[in-house]
């Protein structure tokens, strides 16, 4: 057995179930992926002011 399996197999072995508690709640990821997507376009809209304002 190489070691590249053996790493394979630790980590296989070492791997935690998650309870239910641990998981994520549909609506964490709702939010964080509301929160993510606001940002990226509130950056958007900054950048595009900025390369507006550059142009004037």
């Amino acid at each position: 057995m190489d070691n590249t399996t053996n790493r394979v197999t630790t980590w296989r072995n070492k791997k935690t179930t998650r309870t239910p508690s641990q998981a994520f709640d549909v609506s964490d990821v709702r939010r964080l992926t509301t929160e993510v997507l606001r940002a990226a376009r509130a950056n958007t809209a900054n950048e595009a002011d900025a390369s507006r304002d550059a142009i004037r």
